[in-house]
């Protein structure tokens, strides 16, 4: 039997940091994150230095450790990093902009949106709509993204657009959830109406989700494609989406497509992927097979399928199977507790 290492001490990591090897180092740097919280005077400085390690690997493993705490007192250490000459270094840096939220890295990743490398832009994407100062000057730099000529980077624009949403409460947004309808941006909603002609349809997927999370149902044929393989993305995220927002929509000729993907496979054979999805879906959209397989699995003999069923009966609003999981209160043997409170409470809002 083979046994992982225990992490370092934070003794430990500070020394090996200084290792004469490299992957000592990448380690050491790795478990210097645990301790980030409770030392961070210690932590940040032996990162920031890591940044400058004439190995390449070191130095992206510090930018990764450095975003994973959120460090924008690195910020001067991760703007010299986002010129590093490898081009993961660059990625992890900017990425870790994006993390630690810092607004004064935003005219930074500003220039990095029109970098000629589309891995560059790609990651920039992301950071700029997280340190923008404002909801308009992220929109305006997502909205221009969902036309690069790299259809991963369009991609991961739209993606982001959608999360401007949570974004706003740092802009001082209410701290109140606001329903997708309420807050989709105009022009965002034209520019992905436009991309459901885009030549990719990895594009042209992400636009139609976007377009139903607003509410706006020009996309909804397209829906149906990427359920039924019809229109094939590499996103799997995107397809469990569409499956998601068919039945929050009531879209009914959904049905067959998630049928197929419920009971065996997209293509008619196997197990989907996305069978949970599908069969959730169907279940939402009132179908009884679907209903009563849900109820079915919260007695199964395995703790993992009684707590996905637990998942679906919520997001399903099965309001029939609410003594059930009332009786599992209190009896963590039987599905995951967390699991079991957010079923009822999405429960609580069912008439």
């Amino acid at each position: 039997m083979l046994y992982q290492p225990l992490p370092r001490t934070l003794e430990a990591a500070l020394r090996d940091v200084r290792d004469p090897k490299p992957l000592v180092r990448v380690s050491a740097v790795r478990d210097l994150v645990p301790h980030g919280e409770g030392a961070r005077d210690r932590v940040i400085p032996a990162l920031e230095k890591a940044l400058s390690d004439d190995n390449a690997l070191v130095r992206a493993t510090a930018a990764e450790a450095l975003g994973d705490l959120a460090a924008a007192d690195a910020l001067p250490g991760l703007l010299v990093a986002v010129e590093d000459e490898h081009q993961l270094v660059r990625q992890k840096a900017i990425a870790a902009l994006g993390e630690a939220k810092d607004a004064r890295a935003q005219s930074r990743l500003a220039r990095a949106l029109s970098d000629p490398r589309p891995e560059v832009r790609f990651q920039a994407v992301i950071a700029y709509a997280r340190v923008a100062s404002s909801r308009e000057d992220a929109l305006r730099a997502v909205l221009a993204a969902t036309r690069d000529e790299d259809e991963v980077v369009a991609h991961i624009a739209f993606r982001m657009a959608e999360e401007l949403a949570d974004l706003e409460r740092g802009w001082g947004a209410s701290e109140e959830p606001r329903a997708a309808e309420k807050t989709a941006d105009p022009a965002l909603v034209e520019r992905a109406r436009a991309c459901l002609a885009h030549t990719s349809p990895r594009v042209r997927a992400v636009a139609a989700v976007v377009l139903a999370s607003a509410g706006d149902p020009a996309g909804d044929a397209l829906l149906l494609q990427i359920i039924d393989g019809a229109l094939a993305t590499p996103e799997t995220e995107d397809v469990a989406a569409a499956i998601e927002l068919v039945a929050e929509r009531r879209i009914e000729a959904a049905r067959p497509a998630l049928k197929r993907r419920a009971n065996r496979g997209v293509f008619g054979f196997g197990r989907d992927v996305l069978w949970w999805h599908a069969r959730t879906a169907l279940a939402k959209l009132g179908d009884d097979d679907a209903r009563q397989a849900i109820v079915s699995d919260l007695g199964a003999m395995s703790f993992e399928k009684r707590t996905l069923a637990v998942s679906a009966v919520g997001r399903a609003g099965m309001i029939e199977a609410k003594g059930t999981l009332e009786a599992m209160k209190g009896h963590p043997d039987r599905a995951d507790p967390g699991a079991v409170e957010t079923a009822l409470s999405l429960l609580s809002g069912v008439a």
